[in-house]
């Protein structure tokens, strides 16, 4: 973890057995193939880990907001018919433990460390999840789940803000986040026709990501292109604290 006001850098190899080991910590939980699972946590390293991970599964991640109030996050949970969640910290386990009797989850994983939940086996950290997966890890199996993975299956359930009434899940495959990064890649990444003034997308580019990965907009520009590219992104540490993260990280 990265000291409190710093940043603390990551390489893609790191990255990589993170989720590794995270997807297997998953599989340990009995995520499978279709089962859906929801991240309910503002944007950070985390989310991006846990959605590699559970993607990596065969499974569909769906997404709660979380400005959501309990009823809300209980229909977010209960419309996708969610088997387990991803929640940030207690104060939204604790949205989530106050609608769980209507729901059928079969496991809730907190990001953060918690403390007085130890009669829940259903409860875990992520800490717990990685462990779990260090020692589940087969390189042969996760890459068999990989190559199974068609670009028709569903990937996402993503959704809306609810201003036209109930919020809309919305289905999005591996196909659709596929064609919109190879869209924008094969207009901002190098090409031999691009003056050199004008601002490439390559493994050089720092993004900062802060908007909400819970929305399609960050969780495609902020988040896949970005991996898919190469290039570094930082997670800001709160929307409060852009200024300094920009001047620390120096986004291109």
């Amino acid at each position: 973890a990265a000291t409190p006001g710093e940043f603390r850098p990551l390489s893609y190899a790191e990255m990589r057995t993170i989720v590794r080991r995270l997807s297997a910590g998953f599989r340990t939980l009995g995520v499978n193939r279709g089962d859906r699972v929801a991240i309910f946590s503002a944007t950070r390293m985390e989310w991006a880990q846990s959605d590699f991970a559970l993607l990596s599964t065969g499974a569909v991640v769906t997404t709660v907001y979380t400005g959501s109030s309990p009823d809300q996050v209980h229909y977010l949970l209960d419309d996708p018919n969610a088997d387990g969640v991803v929640v940030e910290n207690e104060a939204l386990l604790e949205r989530v433990l106050a609608v769980e009797d209507d729901l059928d989850l079969e496991f809730i994983v907190s990001i953060d460390a918690l403390e007085g939940y130890d009669d829940r086996d259903d409860i875990l950290t992520l800490g717990e999840v990685y462990a779990r997966g260090e020692a589940a890890f087969d390189r042969e199996a996760y890459e068999t789940r990989l190559a199974e993975t068609d670009l028709d299956d569903l990937a996402s359930l993503i959704y809306t803000s609810g201003t036209t009434g109930q919020p809309k899940g919305v289905q999005l495959t591996h196909g659709n986040f596929r064609s919109n990064v190879n869209g924008v890649r094969k207009r901002f990444g190098p090409r031999p026709d691009r003056d050199a003034d004008v601002p490439t997308l390559d493994k050089e580019s720092v993004a900062v990501s802060y908007l909400p990965l819970a929305h399609v907009f960050e969780r495609t520009a902020g988040h896949f292109i970005m991996f898919a590219t190469g290039a570094c992104v930082a997670y800001a540490e709160s929307p409060d604290t852009l200024q300094e993260d920009f001047s620390i990280v120096e986004p291109t």
